[in-house]
């Protein structure tokens, strides 16, 4: 998990770590002598310890060892410990999204939503058909297609068929592909 706190005590220090399956954080007791040099808040960590009930009669672990798999730069990491941040500043962080409170609770009640809604339907019958998000078919006719390009030379050169004369336009199913603009398209095939 990642560590969302670090507090120092006596010859303690106490973690909060969060995987992103809950929404909760578990308290990892963590003798001073075991702190690697570069655990800071925003490291990934990998704990092994025993399983305890703390004061508070809460779970918590005391820590045997601890790994940091990721380090944590406080001086670049756009989020600081114990300060709240609105939606238009996180939007801007995307690939550190997930790791707020905030939307890891959306996405757990999304899942659960989802999973409900999937299971109602499979009973009385339904199947989920994933429809692609790439296709070399222009389902609307009059509608507007976007192309979809890779963006880097050399990775068309990568998916390039040797001595083809493709254009760049043409490295997905040797033909142009476009984003889908209609599922329904593909769900018509289906039934």
């Amino acid at each position: 998990g990642w560590v969302k706190g670090l507090r120092k005590m006596k010859d303690n220090i106490f973690l909060d770590i969060n995987d992103g399956s809950t929404n909760q954080h578990l308290q990892v007791v963590l003798k001073k002598d075991l702190k690697p040099e570069n655990l800071t808040f925003g490291s990934s960590v990998s704990i092994i310890g025993q399983v305890a009930t703390a004061p508070n009669g809460r779970a918590e672990v005391q820590a045997e060892s601890i790994e940091v798999l990721g380090s944590c730069d406080l001086e670049t990491y756009p989020f600081l410990p114990r300060k709240q941040y609105n939606q238009e500043y996180i939007r801007q962080q995307l690939h550190l999204r997930p790791r707020t409170r905030q939307f890891s609770s959306l996405l757990r009640l999304r899942d659960v939503a989802t999973s409900a809604v999937g299971d109602h339907m499979r009973s009385r019958g339904f199947i989920n058909v994933h429809t692609p998000v790439m296709t070399s078919n222009d389902c609307e006719g009059a509608g507007e297609v976007f192309n979809v390009v890779p963006d880097s030379d050399e990775l068309i050169k990568s998916m390039e068929k040797e001595g083809s004369k493709q254009m760049k336009e043409e490295v997905y199913f040797d033909t142009k592909a476009f984003l889908t603009v209609s599922g329904q398209f593909h769900l018509e095939v289906m039934a």
